[in-house]
C-alpha cells in the first residue's frame, strides 16, 4: 500500500486489513510504502498481531513504491484495495 501521512486513517485501515485475518482466516501480510517517512509508530499499533512491514523511502514515486513491496511480498497470491475514499 502506497502512504502518504494521512494518520486519521492509520487505525481505521489497519483494522480493516486485520479484519481480512480475523473474520475470513485470510493469511494477511501487510507491506506499506511510507513515501513521508511518518506515523510508524502508529501503522506498528494498528497492525499489531497481523505482519506488516514499513518501508521509508522518501520522494519515490509511487509505481517504484509498488515495485519494491511486489519484490518483498511473501509467495502467493496478492490483492491491491485501493483505499484511497475511505472516510471516518
Amino acid at each position: 500500500m502506497q502512504y502518504f501521512r494521512r494518520p486519521a486513517l492509520v487505525q481505521k485501515i489497519g483494522e480493516i486489513l486485520a479484519g481480512y485475518q480475523l473474520k475470513h482466516g485470510l493469511s494477511v501480510e501487510v507491506l506499506i510504502n511510507d513515501d513521508s517517512g511518518s506515523d510508524v509508530a502508529e501503522w506498528a499499533a494498528a497492525l499489531a498481531g497481523v505482519p506488516h512491514y514499513v518501508v521509508l523511502q522518501g520522494n519515490v514515486h509511487e509505481i517504484r513504491g509498488y515495485n519494491r513491496l511486489a519484490m518483498m511480498a511473501g509467495p502467493g497470491t496478492y490483492c491491491q484495495r485501493r483505499l484511497g475514499s475511505l472516510s471516518i
